[in-house]
Parts: C-alpha cells; structure tokens; sequence
C-alpha cells in the first residue's frame, strides 16, 4: 500500500521536473533544439502527467507553468496557461479511453499537441510567408517532439525496472 508521504515525494518530484523544463526551455533553448528544430518539451511533460497524475493537481501544474513561460517569452499573459490547460483539461476529460499502456496513442497525442501549439505559433508570429520556418514548426517541431518522447518513454521503461531489481535483492 503506498502511503501518503510517497505520494507527496510523487507530487513533489513532478513540479520539480516540470520547473527544470521550463528553466531549460526558457533560459536554454538551443540545448533542446536541433539545428533549429525545437523540441516542445513541455508538451510531453504535460501529456506524460496528464495521464498518469491527479488532474487538479495538473491543471494547476500547467496553469501556473503556463503563466511562468508567458512571463519570460514574449507571448500575451495567458496564452500558453490557456493551451496547457485546455490540452490537459482534454486529456483529462478522455482520460478512460485512454490506456497507460496505450503507447500508440501517446504518442498520437503527443503529436497532434505539437502541431496545434506549432500552427498557433506560426499564425500568432505572422509567420506565414516564411516556408521554411513553417516547415519546421510545424512539420519538424514535431517530429522531433516524438523522437524525444520515445527516448523519455524508453527511460521511464528502464528506471521502474532497475527500481525493482534493486528492491528484489533486498
């Protein structure tokens, strides 16, 4: 049974990644980029948790993740709150048809986020006369999204089973 503590630790250790992804997003986009092709990272995190956590707790993640990064892009106040919440907020709401084990589908809605948010962007930067920007924001961005998430969704695999092996010596 797990109890109340390990689950707050979960809650913790969830805010604590979320923040370090927006310090690295915000602070250190090219570390996340590839030749120019950004990766949404926090997308994957937003749908990672939005399916596996309590949705309050991340609704009011994104929400006020959202209002950080709107602080320090150059975006109107709100409008990546308004996006984060609305994709959890749907992830939530279909969150029975949707499998943990579902990878297929994660991966699916990992998708589908980054090209909304990448045609948002192209239309809110007057961007539309630039194909190659276009390419790669809504194209590349995220594919590249994908190929992270794979990797994240590989690791998560790996750590869970090393946890258990180490607790199966014991």
């Amino acid at each position: 049974m797990v109890s109340g503590k390990e689950i707050a630790i979960k809650y913790i250790y969830a805010a604590i990644i979320t923040y370090v992804v927006i310090f690295m997003t915000v602070t250190y986009p090219p570390i996340i980029s590839f030749l120019g092709i950004e990766c949404y990272l926090l997308i994957i995190i937003s749908v990672i948790f939005a399916i596996n956590y309590n949705g309050i707790f991340v609704l009011i993640l994104f929400f006020i993740t959202g209002f950080i990064i709107d602080s320090y892009l150059i975006t109107p106040l709100g409008f990546h709150s308004l996006f984060y919440v609305v994709i959890v907020f749907m992830i939530l709401y279909f969150r029975k048809m949707i499998y943990k084990n579902s990878f297929s589908l994660h991966i699916f809605l990992v998708f589908l986020t980054s090209l909304i948010y990448g045609t948002i962007m192209v239309i809110m930067n007057n961007s539309l006369i630039s194909a190659t920007y276009i390419i790669k924001k809504i194209i590349l961005s995220p594919l590249l999204t994908i190929v992270i998430f794979l990797f994240v969704q590989i690791i998560m695999f790996l750590i869970p089973f090393r946890i258990s092996q180490n607790d199966a010596k014991k």
